[in-house]
């Protein structure tokens, strides 16, 4: 124990002594010691005393830049501002942390001198030299192209410097006024702070200052003196590179904003690289000032500035005036903007460029210069001694190119050699467009096979998305590339059809060495590594593109020589391939190509195939509803049942169209020429390969399946009775009956024509006034055997047009019989509208008569009924005409027929005279017409006039002298009979060879006519189903009435009488289910019409809504039908359309 002693009291010794030895603590002096505190030592307090010359403090961002000890110095802050201004050299003392940077809370700030600011370091010409000027107070000067408030403290100014973008932030303190500054030259003093890429290269330049003092004003925009300088044109620039300053205008072609502009003008054209932010219309008038400098072709321009001087710039050939010397082009841009025709007008070209491509076997080669290239032809050894690389200077002439416009040589100079331009990677998508026409490009590919043509070593190439062939000089050592992936240099070239659309693309190659090896032919293509079929869908396109894969699956479908579908699992894929041997289904093997898109689906190119290893059997994937396309099931072994629509053979192969739900399903069936097609209608299982479709824009909007076999197609059960060859024959018969219509409406045509011609004969003998009697008389009773004839029609045709209607809507039938059902519905509405002449000729329905204004009337039928002629038509209309008593509709078919005539009767052209003029009539001044007001229309034509003979019958019916397909010869029948109604006369005058006249005398009204109005705004109709009362003595018009209602949700009940619809209305209020409206019939023979029936009930509901239906135009009901209590009128023949908006419009009244 005592020995211990003298070691525990040393011990004790040292433990007290230590602190008297301890380190001090480092204290932080400089920026530099700031930054290279340790990571490990970053979050902890570290004493510091800097002092430091600020050169931009911001306490609303955190930031201080500025000198101290150890040179410039970036400082964070955190927490608490200090006490200081931007321009002071201040000391800062008391603790940090480094993590955390300077916060007010633990520092003491003492200002050492108040305005301490250096002199700026000067930046003109270096502005870009950032490892020089970063972090530096400097001096800048450049243009402010753009200004916004940054925030509320921070004003970001845009300033274009020695073509360095500048971001300029002005500290404010938000109450201070901000100085406007678009448009200025300013000098101005700031922080130059750099940022830089990951590779080291200046990116963005930013200039940070807190006082309005250190930006000053040096000039405008709009007074910069050197946009006063001379004009120099583009070509001259290299005669201009002594002076300080040029000055070039012309059109701005094209621009990447911030990085460089395309200026053209007369003289060619210039890519000048600038960062001024400002954007502009392509095809604006510019004008730009810098100073000249050569470049890759020819030269460009140095510190330029540019401005819009007006309105879009005129192209080029539009300054050309008519029968002036045709303009010279000077750009090859020019040269290929031209289109077909005007390039086959050899407008003069000049051009200087390098040749990018020649060989002695073409009678072309290709140049380029600053717009583009163009293919340039020339004589056999006109052109010797060039090759690619070579400077020319061209003179030709324009001529019309397979494609694009080309060049035709007539006198070429040699200026030297040049740098030949470098090439742009392609794909064949972008080659396609036809953009690349004439460029040098680089492809890639694999080369599927070399071959010899015309002289050429000729490449076939597959890419990821196509093919497209590489012509070369003959090289034998070509033939090892095949099977390699390559890339090509060359010039591009479309290939078109006879209507220049681009089917290939063809690269010209210079030689050997621009056929590229990225990837040589391989000994054994099955050596790489396998891939799911799923597991391709997981690839992203780097590891698709130009890589051989291997996949394994079962075969569902071959074509030898074209292509085949592989299954493994629950993907397909879809392969194609030029093997010819065959495949079965069912066979497993192992497949190798090159994976690409057709469409928007995943292929594999250049595939080849040998036997796989043994694998499960393919289950087919079953669809109960395939509404919609299913990426997933493309390219598998799918099942689907349905009813079977149709089954055509077409060539080889056979069509079927399946139901399947609510969808229609397509599959096809390849050579089957023998195959018996299973019953239309029967309910069939099918099984196929699912084949996805795609829209334009690659999207997924159908699919079809691809069947393999006979046995591929089972059927489940067959056709039910009712199937698309009875609804065919029905159909048939319906047309069968409208064709006996018709052909009776002929005979009956024949007969009152033959019957007409008796009577005219007989006529003819008498005087004017008893011949005009006896033809009133004739009419009259003609009229109403016709009006009789066209009532049963319309009730036929009532029901032929509801019944085709209701047929049109049922989708199996119009997918059977759609042409036909439509064909037998425009056969109708010709009947209908044979029964309206019919009808106008005969009674016509009593016009309803109104004061009108009959110029517009008779300009606007003129100029409707002349649409398409070649006629002039001159109109003669007395100012303060008095109105017409006339039916407006029925007056303007009045004009109609005639003016047709006249225009028939002028088929080389003419003139139509129609004028209107104010006649007092005394008593049988002309014809028998009471004496009063009225208006005089004359119609006059310059045709060939109407023969003696014929003269007496033109207001016959059926007489005409047309042989034009569709004259019904009503015309003017039916002219006559409006005008005798309307209580006024008509009268002709003609001569063969110098035209014929036509007089109408129409009654004026004693009013003057109303002022149009708009039309009132009517009210939505109701979507409410109604009941509505039906009233009609045929049973098919109730039945067809009835299911036309039902379409629109409507409840129908059917009368055949007035009677029984007066106790069917007194039924339905007394059990409280009134009816909406009704549709009475007006005639029923043996029984009680509608207008009787319509007032009993009024009688008992005094609201009724009731509708007037009738064959008959000419009941006075039909005409007014308000006036008897219905609310409008529906004549027969109608429709759905017409029965339904009826019905709509009656229920908004």
């Amino acid at each position: 124990m005592p020995r211990l002693l003298p070691a525990r009291f040393c011990l004790l010794g040292l433990l007290l002594a230590g602190p008297l030895f301890a380190q001090p603590e480092p204290v932080i002096r400089t920026a530099g010691e700031f930054w290279s505190v340790p990571a490990a030592e970053r979050d902890r307090l570290h004493a510091l005393d800097m002092e430091l010359t600020v050169y931009y403090y911001d306490p609303a961002w955190k930031l201080i830049w500025g000198q101290g000890a150890g040179g410039t110095a970036y400082l964070p802050m955190r927490g608490e501002t200090l006490p200081i201004r931007s321009g002071q050299r201040v000391r800062l003392e008391g603790q940090i942390i480094p993590a955390e940077g300077l916060d007010g809370s633990r520092l003491k700030a003492t200002v050492l001198e108040a305005n301490a600011m250096p002199e700026p370091l000067p930046t003109a010409g270096r502005v870009g030299d950032y490892a020089a000027l970063d972090a530096q107070w400097v001096e800048m000067e450049g243009h402010v192209f753009a200004q916004n408030d940054a925030d509320f403290t921070h004003v970001l100014f845009l300033v274009l410097c020695e073509n360095h973008l500048v971001n300029l932030r002005l500290q404010n303190n938000g109450t201070d006024p901000v100085p406007q500054l678009v448009g200025a030259r300013i000098r101005f003093r700031c922080v130059y702070v750099s940022t830089r890429d990951p590779s080291g290269n200046l990116q963005d330049i930013a200039g940070w200052t807190s006082r309005q003092d250190d930006i000053k004003i040096v000039s405008w925009l709009a007074d910069d003196e050197r946009f006063s300088l001379p004009r120099t044109t583009i070509d001259r620039l290299d005669q201009v590179t002594k002076q300080p300053w040029v000055r070039i205008a012309g059109e701005l072609r094209a621009q990447e904003p911030g990085k460089s502009i395309t200026v053209r003008d007369e003289s060619g054209q210039v890519v000048i690289a600038t960062a001024q932010p400002q954007m502009l219309e392509q095809g604006s008038a510019v004008e730009v000032i810098g100073r000249a400098a050569p470049a890759d072709f020819g030269w460009t321009l140095q510190d330029p500035l540019f401005r819009r001087t007006g309105s879009l710039a005129r192209p080029l050939l539009a300054l050309q005036g008519p029968g002036q010397v045709p303009l010279r082009l000077r750009l090859a841009e020019q040269v290929l903007e031209l289109p077909p025709d005007l390039a086959e007008k050899r407008y003069p070209v000049a051009l200087r460029g390098v040749v990018t491509w020649l060989d002695d076997r073409a009678d072309f080669f290709y140049l380029q210069d600053a717009s583009g290239g163009v293919r340039v032809r020339h004589p056999p050894r006109r052109v010797g001694g060039i090759g690619p690389g070579t400077q020319l200077s061209l003179i030709g002439v324009t001529t019309r190119g397979d494609y694009l416009p080309e060049v035709e040589t007539l006198e070429v100079v040699y200026l030297g050699t040049q740098a030949i331009p470098p090439v742009r990677g392609v794909t064949l998508e972008q080659a396609l467009s036809g953009a690349e026409d004439g460029q040098r490009v680089e492809m890639r590919g694999f080369i599927r096979q070399v071959t010899r043509e015309n002289g050429w070593t000729r490449l076939d190439l597959t890419t990821f998305t196509g093919e497209f062939s590489a012509y070369l000089p003959p090289d034998d050592s070509l033939l090892v590339l095949r099977g390699a992936l390559v890339r090509v240099r060359g010039v591009c070239s479309a290939v078109t059809n006879a209507n220049r659309e681009i089917t290939d693309i063809r690269l010209w190659v210079q030689d050997r060495d621009s056929v590229l090896v990225d990837e040589a032919s391989p000994a054994d293509p099955f050596d790489v590594a396998s891939e799911t079929i799923a597991g391709l869908r997981e690839l992203n396109v780097s590891q698709l593109v130009n890589h051989r894969l291997k996949v394994t699956g079962t075969v569902l479908q071959h074509v030898p020589g074209r292509y085949l579908y592989l299954q493994e699992g629950d993907s397909g894929l879809f392969i194609l391939s030029r093997a010819t041997g065959r495949l079965t289904v069912g066979d497993r093997i192992e497949a190798v190509g090159f994976p690409g898109r057709v469409g928007n689906r995943l292929v594999l190119r250049e595939g080849s195939w040998r036997p796989g290893p043994a694998g499960p059997a393919v289950v087919p994937l079953v669809l109960g509803n395939p509404a919609r396309p299913s990426p997933e099931a493309d390219a598998r072994l799918v099942r689907i049942q349905g009813v079977l629509r149709q089954a055509a053979p077409e060539g080889q192969n056979v069509n079927l169209v399946l139901q399947s739900g609510d969808s229609i399903v397509e599959a096809t069936l390849q050579n089957a020429p023998t195959w018996e097609l299973p019953d239309v209608g029967s309910r069939v299982e099918v099984t196929g390969v699912y084949v996805l479709e795609y829209d334009e824009y690659r999207r997924p909007h159908g699919f079809r399946l691809e069947l393999r076999a006979p046995a591929d197609v089972k059927v489940l059960s067959t056709p039910p009775w009712w199937t698309p060859g009875r609804t065919l024959a029905i159909i048939g018969v319906l047309l069968l009956v409208i064709l006996t219509v018709v052909i009776w409406v002929g005979v009956l045509r024949r007969r009152v024509h033959e019957q007409t011609e008796q009577i005219r004969h007989q006529l003819e003998k008498e005087a004017r006034l008893q011949t005009e009697l006896e033809r009133s008389s004739r009419l009259e009773s003609l009229g109403v055997l016709a009006g009789g004839i066209a009532h049963d029609f319309n009730n036929l045709l009532t029901a032929i047009l509801g019944n085709l209607g209701l047929a049109a809507m049922d989708k199996r039938v119009m997918e059977a019989a759609g042409e036909c059902i439509g064909e037998a519905e425009r056969g109708a509405r010709r009947a209908r509208d044979i029964t309206q002449q019919l009808l106008t000729f005969a009674k016509g329905g009593d016009p309803v008569r109104t004061a009108v204004a009959l110029p517009d009337i008779v300009t606007e039928a003129a100029n409707f009924a002349r649409h398409g002629s070649n006629v002039r038509f001159e109109f003669d209309f007395p100012p303060n005409l008095p109105p017409g008593d006339v039916d407006a509709g029925q007056i303007s078919r009045v004009v109609h027929n005639l003016v047709i005539n006249a225009v028939q009767a002028m088929p080389g052209g003419g003139v139509v005279r129609l004028a209107l003029a104010a006649a007092t009539l005394r008593a049988d001044e002309v014809d028998a017409l009471p004496a009063g007001s009225y208006l005089r229309l004359t119609v006059t034509d310059s045709g060939k006039g109407i023969p003696p003979e014929v003269l007496p019958r033109i207001f016959d019916p059926y007489f005409s002298t047309k042989s034009k397909a569709g004259n019904s010869g009503l015309g003017l029948a039916t002219v006559r009979s409006i005008i005798r109604k309307h209580n006024g006369h008509i009268e002709v005058e003609s001569q063969v060879g110098q035209g014929t006249t036509f007089r109408i005398w129409l009654p004026a009204a004693a009013q003057k006519a109303p002022v149009p109005r708009g039309s009132p705004v009517s009210r939505s109709a109701t979507n409410q189903p109604a009941r509505v009362l039906v009233m009609d003595d045929e049973d098919v018009i109730r039945r067809v009435a009835g299911r036309m209602l039902s379409l629109a949700g409507h409840e129908a009940t059917f009368a055949a009488d007035g009677a029984e619809a007066v106790r069917a209305y007194r039924t339905a209020q007394e059990t409280g289910r009134g009816f909406d409206l009704v549709i009475f019939d007006l005639t029923v023979p043996g029984g009680m019409g509608g207008k009787d029936a319509l007032q009993e009930i009024i009688a008992l509901d005094p609201d009724v809504r009731a509708i007037a239906s009738s064959g008959y135009s000419s009941d006075p009901v039909m005409g007014n039908p308000r006036a008897f209590g219905f609310r409008i009128s529906l004549p027969k023949p109608y429709d759905i359309p017409d029965l339904l908006r009826a019905v709509e419009e009656v229920r908004r009244d």
